[in-house]
This record gives structure tokens, sequence and C-alpha cells, in this order.
């Protein structure tokens, strides 16, 4: 049986409590088998638990299935099966599961999904975080996932062919020998793009099988960019260890510019399958540093508007920047500008509402992706 059965278009569900009895319950179904073209629709902040499926989908297109609890599904915490569903928003549910957090199984002509910013728990059996089956286009981004089963189970599973998926800025820790970060298996499955995941695992962090010599990209070109592991540039994936994170990949590489970025590529079965650019532990921490700073007036008059300015370089991602001034007369105020470079040239252009001869100050902070913060003297006009 199922909590709710919604054979409906343009409908919202929410803030629900559903409570189930296990086996092949649902939590809540959309559709039927035979197709009424239910179509997007909206399942949010609902709490379902102890059912077989927590949420299940056998069409349409548009659906967005956000903020929901799942708790104790016996199969899949979400999942979309049976005919085509299209054009799906899942974000930022929490499941806790024994088997599977979310799934796209074969036969269900998945694309043009956004699988993002959800928590997934899976803790018994074969379990998988996500599962992506036959699907395409679909775009699996910032989810944090934890499989813990004792049997064979993936934090992300690719299988049956399906290709042309993108898996980036994705948390993956698999606690047991028999966990895998990120299984691709079954069928011709390629140009997928996996790149600056943090996958943390005791057994493989990458496993290929039956897909040798298919081409999936584990690394993209070397871009300026703040890294999963908190580094500057966007490149491959950081490979930690479960068990003792200093005997993970991206800890034991060599890196002798401490850029990083690993100095060796890691191939997964063939050249077909590789990351060009693990991210390395190697990162030198170093607060920004000013090239200089200054006004375009030393002596500004009432109502004159004054350019402050400030060119900031940093060794990782310059954040945002603030000046400090008390121009209004009023005390001091804070202005902040965000940014995103290593090296930032920025003015701020500044009315004045004191009198020439009072005096006035300004001073700028400037910090970095990394938490790093470092400050000007105070300067003082008049």
């Amino acid at each position: 049986g199922s909590g709710i059965i919604l054979i409906a278009a343009n409908s919202l569900v929410e803030w629900n409590n559903i409570t189930m009895g296990g086996g092949n319950t649902r939590g809540i179904r959309m559709g039927s088998a035979g197709g009424y073209g239910v179509d997007n629709n909206t399942i949010s902040n609902n709490n379902i638990s102890g059912a077989g499926y927590g949420i299940l989908s056998l069409e349409g297109l548009g659906h967005i299935v956000d903020n929901n609890y799942l708790s104790g599904s016996v199969t899949s915490g979400i999942e979309f099966s049976a005919n085509s569903v299209t054009n799906v928003k899942v974000r930022g549910n929490r499941i806790l599961t024994g088997t599977t957090g979310i799934t796209i199984p074969s036969g269900s002509n998945a694309q043009y999904f956004i699988i993002s910013n959800n928590t997934i728990t899976s803790t018994s059996g074969s379990s998988n975080g996500i599962v992506l089956s036959g699907s395409s286009n679909v775009t699996v981004l910032n989810n944090s996932i934890t499989v813990s089963g004792g049997s064979a189970g993936s934090g992300i599973l690719i299988t049956n062919s399906a290709s042309n998926n993108s898996i980036v800025n994705n948390t993956i820790t698999a606690t047991t020998s028999s966990n895998i970060g990120i299984s691709l298996t079954t069928g011709v499955i390629q140009n997928n793009t996996i790149y600056n995941n943090f996958i943390n695992t005791t057994a493989d962090s990458i496993l290929l099988t039956g897909v040798i010599g298919n081409f999936n990209n584990f690394s993209i070109n070397l871009t300026l960019g703040s890294n999963v592991f908190g580094g500057s540039s966007l490149g491959g994936n950081f490979y930690a260890n479960s068990t003792t994170a200093a005997n993970g990949y991206s800890y034991t590489c060599r890196d002798a510019d401490e850029n990083g970025i690993c100095d060796s590529a890691r191939v997964f079965g063939t050249n077909n399958n590789t990351d060009f650019h693990p991210l390395s532990s190697r990162i030198v921490v170093e607060s920004p540093t000013f090239l200089n700073n200054g006004t375009n007036s030393s002596s500004p008059k009432k109502t004159e508007q004054v350019g402050l300015s400030i060119n900031a370089t940093d060794n990782g991602i310059i954040s945002f920047i603030t000046v400090q001034h008390n121009f209004t007369g009023i005390g001091f105020l804070n202005q902040s500008i965000f940014v995103n470079g290593t090296q930032m040239n920025v003015t701020f252009n500044i009315s004045t509402n004191q009198s020439r001869g009072a005096q006035i100050a300004f001073k700028f902070y400037v910090n970095d992706s990394l938490g790093n913060t470092n400050s000007t003297v105070l300067r003082l006009l008049t």
C-alpha cells in the first residue's frame, strides 16, 4: 500500500508525517504504470519512515523532491522507475536507509536530473548512496554520502550503460572494506565527468568492472577555483582513506611544488579512465598580502566622493574584501564586496559627510576561502 498516491499534475504534497510497515509499501507514490500525465509536482518537507520506498515516482517530468526526511526505507529512499521520468530536481533531502538512498533504475529512460545537496546514509546489505542505471545527462552535485553495509556497495553506482553524467563536489565516505567510493560497472559506460569529489574509503576509491576501454573523465583541465579540499585549483578528485586518512593517495602522492595537485596521474584500469590531476593534501596556507592600498584624495571635502583602493594577492582564493571607514561621521562602518580570485584590485567609491579638516580614516580587511584574514594599518586623512 501507499501512504499517499498522487495521480495529478502541478500538485504540492508537503508537511506530512507518514509511517509505513516495510515490505513493498510506498510512503508517497506519484503516477501509475498506466501513465496519467503526472507532471510538475512538488514533494517537500515530508517525514516518511518504514516504507519499502520512501518516495516512488513511476512517471512524469518537472518534479521537485526537496527537504524531505526519509528513514528506515527497505528498498530505496527515493526511486524513479517504470515510465520515462525527466527534468527532475532532487535536493536537500535527508535519507537514512538500510539499502539505497536515491535510485534511477534500468528502463526509466531518466535524464536531465539534478541531484544536489542531499545527505544520505546507507547502513546495511549491498547499500548504495546514489544509483544511476541507464541514465544520462544527470548532475550529481554537493551531496554527502556515507555507506557502511557489510556487502559490496558504493557511494555512487554508475551502471547499465549510464553515460554523459556529471559527478561533482560530493563527499563520499565508505567505512568498510566491502564498500567502494564510486563504482562503474556493466555496459557501455562512457563520457561521465567525475571531478572535485572527496572520496574517503578503505577499499577502492574508484572501481571499474566490465567498462574497461570506455572513456570517462576523472578530472578537468586545471582551472582556478576553490576545490573540495580547500586548494585554489580545480582538477581531479581527492582520495583519502577512512581508516587512516594519511594512507590515502592524496596524502601520499608526490607534490613537489606544493600546489595542491599530485605530480602523477592516477589510472583506473586503462588510460581511458584517468584522473590526470588528483588533488593533493599539500597546500601551503598563507594569509592574503597587500601590494598597495590608497586613496585618490588625501584631504577630501564634505560630499566629495573618494576612491579607496586595494590590490591584494593570496595563494588561495580571495573571497571578500571589507573597507572600514568613518566617512559618514557616525562612527566606523564596514562595506564589503564578494570576489573570487588570487589577485584582486578593488576600489570602493565613498562620499564623505565630514567637513575638511575633520580626522577621517579607513582600513582594509581581506579574507580568503581557507578562512585566513589580513588587514592593512589604519590610514588617517584630514
